[in-house]
């Protein structure tokens, strides 16, 4: 089967409306999520809004290879060599209790050093890295940037934790992990938290 490639150009992309004010949103329901979680994590710190446990962290390299189809050989692949990298593996839920309630989703963060060329980051343009956000699932569990909002949009505790639970019915087509998280340190089903767990569960 022959695959036909697209240019890329400004018209390839297509603008949701409001994204700056949905963006925002976003980003403060992130914030929420954060300074809450000094509370009900249990830990005595604030972690993350997404892949809050880490797994493991390794080094290693990257090596771009020569002779690739010009459809393939563009931006950072455009110049063969090696680069090297950080791995980091992670529980793809804001949480961070034992993994018998976190469900299957593992993130896998890939940071490449030694790139040529500004980042689109403002600050810092000049890191020379490029970085790759992975999951173990061929397509990502929400598509425009209000899906990503929606579900927490109504305050209800323990909403936002659908995104997650959408995501592992779909590796997983059953409704095992379905136990959302509340701020008195239960879940749906009457499952604590880390909060409520003793050390040898975490």
């Amino acid at each position: 089967m022959t695959q036909t490639f697209v240019r890329y150009g400004p018209a390839v992309e297509q603008e949701e409306p409001n994204f700056e004010q949905t963006l925002r949103q976003v980003l403060d329901d992130m914030k929420q999520h954060m300074r809450g979680s000094l509370k009900t994590e249990g830990i005595g710190r604030v972690v993350r809004n997404a892949h809050a446990k880490g797994y493991g962290l390794v080094r290693g390299e990257v090596e771009i290879l020569s002779g690739m189809p010009s459809e393939y050989a563009q931006g950072i692949y455009a110049r063969p060599g090696r680069h090297e990298a950080m791995v980091r593996f992670s529980n793809g839920t804001n949480h961070v209790g034992g993994d018998r309630f976190l469900g299957p989703i593992t993130g896998i963060g890939l940071k490449m050093f030694g790139i040529e060329g500004k980042t689109l980051l403002e600050d810092e343009p000049n890191s020379h890295t490029f970085d790759y956000a992975l999951i173990n699932h061929p397509v990502f569990f929400v598509n425009p940037t209000p899906e990503a909002h929606e579900p927490s949009s109504g305050r209800v505790p323990g909403q936002g934790e659908r995104l997650t639970e959408r995501l592992v019915d779909s590796i997983t087509s059953r409704k095992a992990h379905r136990h959302g998280y509340h701020d008195d340190g239960t879940g749906a089903d009457g499952i604590e938290t880390a909060a409520g767990r003793s050390e040898e569960d975490r």
